[in-house]
């Protein structure tokens, strides 16, 4: 997957808060190398779900302005 393939997944599945998607499977499918990629620019950050006891991924503000300017 291109880091464009991944930044348009990213917006496309986890630009919400509680979408549900864990850590690992984030990982999965757009790579460990691109996942920490954007880790580092600041477009995902990682919080733990309370409610569900895991880690999950979502989009910042950041990530959001970026990819709209992107793709729409």
């Amino acid at each position: 997957m291109t880091r464009l393939e991944a930044l348009k997944w990213c917006y496309d599945n986890i630009r919400f808060i509680n979408n549900g998607i864990v850590y690992t499977e984030v990982q999965s499918i757009i790579g460990e190398s691109i996942t920490n990629e954007l880790l580092n620019m600041g477009f995902i950050v990682s919080r733990l779900n309370n409610f569900h006891n895991f880690s999950e991924f979502y989009m910042t503000n950041l990530g959001k302005v970026y990819c709209q300017e992107m793709f729409n």
